[in-house]
């Protein structure tokens, strides 16, 4: 036999390994799978795009789309809810009795809504004023004062929204808020103090007489018996700073302290 012969034999008779084609077929599954996913995702594209085409009865425009889309009238109507409760939320907080500060600040708040929504204009009644004019309700709260009571009421239209608020002064507390602020600064140094406290105390009151002219305190120390803010700050002197010193109060009839008394 020639030697061309044996080998195209050998060829014929060579042993294939039947492992070699199982990669080949694997990757063609894979192949068909994705082409099949591939076809899914473009036909469910294309029902969706037609049934949109539907909704939209014709309308190609994205505009008009957004216009004539009843979901959108939905979403609109939930922005305006909100709205609706910011705007109302922050005057209905001032409802009822309040302070003459709380009352200026519930002005503030009036003043920035009317420039940032013209159309939730807010009248404001106050005395024998009203108006919407941020320049006149910025005038109102010259004649507040921040510790007077003011009754303040809401009035709302038919949709809800406040568009009225009247402030009327219900009682005049400026002198007893003023006793109470008064006192209470000078409630916590009454006892035995040490002279460093006794020294802040004098600073207290130096200060409380330079702005208030009605709340004037007589000190007593020793022989000394003065209001005198100079003559007090010399008192400071004959301090020592650790030394314990017996602070007294005394109240006038209407219940303001009108004297400190300091003793060795």
């Amino acid at each position: 036999m020639s030697k061309e012969k044996k080998i195209e034999e050998n060829k014929q008779n060579e042993f294939i390994d039947p492992n070699d084609i199982k990669p080949r077929k694997w990757l063609l599954v894979v192949l068909i799978i994705i082409a099949l996913i591939i076809i899914v995702i473009l036909i469910n594209k294309i029902v969706t795009d037609r049934k949109n085409r539907e909704d939209q009865k014709g309308s190609w425009g994205i505009f008009d789309v957004i216009k004539d889309n009843p979901i959108n009238n939905v979403v609109d109507e939930t922005v305006n809810d909100v709205n609706k409760t910011s705007f109302n939320n922050t005057f209905e907080f001032y409802v009822g009795t309040k302070y003459g500060s709380s009352v200026s600040n519930l002005i503030d708040d009036i003043i920035m809504n009317n420039k940032k929504d013209a159309n939730h204009q807010l009248t404001v009644v106050f005395g024998e004023t009203t108006t919407t004019d941020p320049e006149i309700i910025k005038n109102m709260k010259q004649n507040m004062s921040d510790w007077d009571k003011y009754e303040v009421s809401i009035d709302y239209d038919d949709k809800g929204y406040a568009n009225k608020i009247t402030i009327e002064l219900r009682e005049k507390y400026k002198d007893t808020a003023s006793i109470s602020g008064f006192n209470a600064l000078y409630k916590g140094y009454n006892g035995t103090k040490i002279g460093l406290q006794v020294e802040q105390l004098l600073d207290y009151i130096v200060t409380n007489n330079q702005t208030n002219i009605e709340h004037i305190l007589t000190v007593v120390f020793g022989k000394t018996t003065t209001t005198d803010v100079d003559a007090i700050r010399k008192l400071k002197n004959k301090l020592s700073d650790w030394t314990e010193y017996e602070v007294s109060l005394s109240y006038d009839e209407e219940g303001y302290i009108y004297q400190i008394t300091i003793e060795k």
